[in-house]
Order: structure tokens, then C-alpha cells, then sequence
């Protein structure tokens, strides 16, 4: 019996799509957060200090709030201080994933005074100057018994040491619901946590 040419064209491309591929997987794109698998791990000088992230332009944005942050607030009491939260993606790739922290979370959070000026609707406020860009790391190997540090690297610093444990760690401790992450105050990680 002979073969129909078109079926013998179409076996030779099933053929040639499953050689040109290892092992003869198809490989497909996946656009979903555990697609993601580039970390951006903590950067640390010499001395211990942490390098500023250059690739915050990438990182998951969390969510804003106004003048929450009590130590930037008392040192600008008349300001209005708008907060930006930031995770690195694989971090919160994972916590979407497991509802955990894994090693190496970064989280940044930008603090610009807020300016009424421009704003289009009444009372509105939008960002201005950047007052502080301060950052949380999970790193249990260098910080054995919180797990977690604290930086502040001021508006342009490029490397800050961690923050005394009274600055900023006593605080998440007490008050935070997800680790030392205030997950309760960004709906993206408390829909991933309450999903899990």
C-alpha cells in the first residue's frame, strides 16, 4: 500500500521538531511567576555592607502607603512621606509559590516627600524628592538570630552596614504578619498567603 504524501511530509516534520530540541522536548515560553529563575542575590562588600540594587526597575512592586514609616516621619515631622514597596521577582515568585521567605529576600522600600502641587484632584498628593531608600534581607547565615537585616542607605548611598536591631527589627518582630514583612499591608502577598 502506498503512503499518502501528506502524511509522510507531516511524520518527517514531527521528526525534524522533536530533533532539533534535547532529547526531543518541546520547549515551551512560561510567562508565570515561577518562570522566573534569574535571583538577584544580596550583593556584600568587603567589610560586610550591603551594595544598593541597580535593578530595582525590575523588582515586584508591593504597594504604597503614607507616612508609615514612624522613624522617617519624626525626622520629617511636617512632611508627608510616601513609601514605595519593592520585592526582588524570585523572592516573591517563591512566596507565591511555597508562602514562605526563601534565603537571599530583598525587599526595598523607597521614601519620597509627597507634594500636593501638580496633583490634579483635590487633596491629592504625589511623590517628590527621595528622602530614603531603605531595603530588608533574609540572610540566617550572616544573621543567626534574627534571620532577617535592616538597611538604610540615606537617598543616594551605594553601600549602607545593618541597622541596630532597636531601629527597625524589634518593630517588624512585633507588628509584622508574614515573617518580618508587614504581608498584611500589600494585597498581593496576602492573597498569595491566604491562598496557600
Amino acid at each position: 500500500m502506498n503512503a499518502n504524501p501528506a502524511w509522510v511530509i507531516f511524520a518527517l516534520a514531527i521528526c525534524l521538531c522533536r530533533c532539533a530540541t534535547p532529547n526531543g522536548i518541546s520547549h515551551t515560553h512560561d510567562h508565570s511567576p515561577k518562570a522566573e529563575t534569574t535571583s538577584r542575590a544580596p550583593q556584600y562588600g568587603p567589610g560586610g555592607e550591603l551594595q544598593r540594587p541597580t535593578d530595582i526597575d525590575t523588582w515586584v512592586f508591593l504597594g504604597t502607603s503614607l507616612n508609615m514609616a514612624s522613624a522617617d516621619k519624626a525626622a520629617h515631622p511636617h512632611q508627608h512621606l510616601m513609601n514605595n514597596v519593592f520585592i526582588e521577582p524570585l523572592a516573591y515568585s517563591t512566596f507565591r509559590n511555597t508562602g514562605e521567605f526563601p534565603e537571599g529576600t530583598m525587599t526595598a522600600i523607597l521614601i519620597y516627600s509627597a507634594r500636593a502641587d501638580g496633583a490634579q484632584a483635590p487633596g491629592g498628593l504625589l511623590p517628590d524628592k527621595l528622602q530614603a531608600f531603605e531595603m530588608s534581607v533574609k540572610d540566617s547565615r550572616r544573621f543567626p538570630k534574627t534571620g532577617w537585616a535592616f538597611y538604610n542607605f540615606g537617598p543616594d548611598g551605594y553601600s549602607a552596614q545593618p541597622q541596630p536591631q532597636d531601629t527597625c527589627y524589634h518593630c517588624h518582630k512585633e507588628h509584622a504578619e508574614t515573617e518580618l514583612v508587614f504581608g498584611q499591608y500589600y494585597p498581593v502577598l496576602k492573597h498569595s498567603a491566604s491562598a496557600k
